[in-house]
């Protein structure tokens, strides 16, 4: 049967009487980012094997967007403006006057596949901000070479849980084999501690 996390977890540590009140304080939802141990190692740059990236991209894929979120924040962008969906038809038009139709969230998740799409997208239907393609161009360059600061990722992960609710929103964040992720690269451990006092001081903990 299906039994709530909060009540399991507060009968477990014998304080189940505040399962109740944690539930009506606070309206949570968990990130459990699994396998970080993979990363260790890794063939990809820094930037997508930092923990701040991992995050976000969990986060991203969770809320049904790319796992790219460079790629996710136009997405998020093109939502607000109500072009999500005429850009995903946009998608399908143009790739089967190429000969191989494909469907955007087949893709997504590739940059070079994904990348000329949203540039063309983005020119198409936000001309007011990419009133060229080399304004375009300019955009998802840009945007590939950021680098996810961890006082963004937490700000990122605030706006998440602000979203679930403005005052009792609370984003659970899980991470799973920290310590084969950061072996001893002196970087990532500093960058995890970064992280966790963006999320005690901008996050609130």
């Amino acid at each position: 049967h299906t039994s709530g996390a909060t009540g399991l977890i507060c009968d477990r540590l014998g304080v189940g009487n505040l399962a109740t009140l944690i539930t009506s304080q606070f309206a949570a939802r968990p990130l459990i980012v699994q396998m970080l141990g993979y990363a260790r190692g890794n063939s990809r740059g820094g930037q997508e094997s930092s923990i701040g990236y991992i995050i976000l991209s969990c986060l991203e894929r969770s809320l049904d967007r790319s796992q790219v979120p460079w790629i996710a924040q136009f997405e998020q962008l093109l939502a607000k403006n109500n072009q999500y969906e005429n850009f995903c038809a946009f998608v399908a038009e143009t790739t089967a006057s190429d000969g191989d139709t494909r469907q955007w969230n087949e893709i997504r998740n590739d940059a070079a596949l994904a990348h000329p799409l949203l540039v063309q997208g983005l020119h198409k239907f936000l001309p007011r901000t990419h009133k060229s393609l080399e304004l375009a161009v300019g955009s998802v360059r840009l945007a590939e070479q950021k680098k996810f600061e961890p006082e963004e990722v937490v700000r990122r992960l605030v706006n998440e849980a602000k979203a679930i609710h403005p005052q009792k929103g609370r984003l659970l964040v899980c991470l799973d084999e920290v310590r084969l992720y950061l072996g001893d690269n002196l970087d990532r451990i500093t960058e995890l501690q970064v992280l966790a006092e963006k999320v005690k001081s901008v996050g609130l903990g």
